[in-house]
């Protein structure tokens, strides 16, 4: 099931390439808009080191 507001992927498939650059773009900016603790949350306060997430 897909949102109301949301795409079909066929529509997709068909689109321009000038809409789904701004399709990304719109997505970019909304991400960069949030406090970075919004979008990866802090673990126990510290922060997040990659090397420790891949095992290395």
């Amino acid at each position: 099931m897909t949102a109301p507001d949301s795409v079909p992927l066929h529509a997709l498939a068909e689109a321009s390439p000038d809409l789904l650059r701004a399709m990304v773009r719109t997505f970019a900016d909304a991400l960069y808009a949030l406090p970075p603790e919004r979008v990866v949350p802090p673990l126990a306060g510290r922060p997040y080191d990659l090397r420790h997430a891949r095992g290395g």
